[in-house]
């Protein structure tokens, strides 16, 4: 762990990928959320379908 932070320290575009990966990761995860939250809500209540 940490001689891959020292690898990104080293290398800036590195960074800059690793924080785009974690940005979208970031997404990907809230809009799974959002889908699971929906799905909750419409097994929760199916006559509103």
């Amino acid at each position: 762990m940490i001689q891959t932070r020292i690898a990104v320290i080293k290398k800036p575009v590195s960074a800059f990928y690793l924080i785009a990966a974690v940005i979208a990761l970031m997404i990907a995860a809230n809009a799974y959320n959002v889908e699971a939250a929906v799905w909750i809500e419409l097994l929760q209540n199916p006559v509103q379908i």
